[in-house]
């Protein structure tokens, strides 16, 4: 199957598949994002984008036509709901009734997951994107000529390498992880209590855009020019900035802080020494997620593929 995740600089192809202990990727492919197709993490030229996958598809001869896709937004609607233990078709109908409400009368595609049990509930996730925004990730994939299986949030991609790849796999006894994905525009949080998913928050990037394209410029440089640069300091600042806000949010809720540990992923990740300079700025330890060995994935090269990754697997 492919998965394709489509960010505002770059998109991210696998062809992969998960057998009973792996998750496996065949090929992964990295291309430039046409300009202007994509807009607040959201495709708004899916010709654009069709087209573009269309030419990488034959010129990597990949025959595969099956494929999921991955959106990762701030206009996503990520929503908790406490459900009793019932059956899945009454959990349905409780889901639907708590989304509508919630989000009034305007049309949205549901989805939801199950989790852990807390106080004789079962928490659960669902999350809800307007059918507009499907209709046009749909048009996206028949367009590239590919059949559409799916299409999943990069939180719930994450969430199912940590529950069923292991990804945050560790020797220690450690109990909570911030993983940080760091794209061009956004940063997508997302915390764990042991594998389940506590806590999801999308946020833009607060550098402005010209101190965006600068900085992604830099990403060749060593970390020693990096540190000098006044332009990449105050990017990385903002980055430490939020990280200090989820981080305030777990000392609120009484969460113990010495079990926590903070991974970085995206392409913001691919910068020298960024986990070093960020770990400096924040006085603490910063990981790359690729530095995590975990049994479950043949291919460590997890930084910029997460999202790809996580949506092969189908639950």
């Amino acid at each position: 199957m492919l998965t394709i995740d489509v960010g505002s600089r770059n998109i991210k192809i696998i062809q992969g598949g998960v057998s009973p202990k792996n998750i496996w990727m065949k090929q992964q492919i990295l291309l430039d994002t046409p300009e202007n197709a994509v807009v607040n993490g959201l495709v708004v030229n899916p010709e654009a984008v069709a087209a573009v996958l269309k030419t990488a598809l034959e010129q990597n001869k990949i025959r595969d036509k099956k494929a999921a896709a991955v959106i990762t937004s701030s206009d996503i609607v990520i929503r908790e709901i406490k459900l009793p233990k019932t059956n899945k078709k009454n959990a349905d109908l409780i889901v639907a009734n708590e989304m509508e409400s919630f989000l009034g009368e305007e049309d949205y595609a549901v989805e939801y997951f199950m989790q852990d049990q807390e106080d004789g509930a079962v928490r659960s996730y669902a999350f809800a994107l307007p059918v507009p925004v499907v209709d046009v990730y749909r048009k996206m994939l028949t367009g590239a000529g590919l059949i559409p299986v799916a299409l999943d949030i990069a939180t719930n991609s994450v969430r199912k390498l940590v529950a069923w790849g292991n990804l945050l796999v560790a020797e220690e006894d450690k109990r909570l992880d911030i993983l940080a994905d760091m794209g061009y525009h956004f940063l997508n949080f997302n915390i764990f209590e042991k594998k389940n998913l506590l806590y999801s928050r999308c946020v833009k990037i607060g550098a402005d855009d010209e101190n965006k394209k600068y900085v992604d410029t830099l990403r060749s440089l060593p970390k020693a020019e990096l540190e000098r640069d006044v332009d990449f300091t105050s990017y990385l600042t903002s980055i430490g900035d939020e990280i200090q806000k989820v981080i305030q949010f777990l000392i609120s809720s009484d969460f113990r802080m010495d079990d926590l540990k903070i991974f970085l992923c995206g392409g913001g990740a691919n910068y020298d020494g960024v986990t070093e300079l960020l770990g400096e700025y924040m006085n603490m330890d910063i990981y790359r997620i690729e530095s995590r060995r975990s049994p479950n994935f043949k291919d460590e090269s997890l930084k910029e593929f997460l999202n790809a990754l996580g949506a092969q697997i189908r639950l």
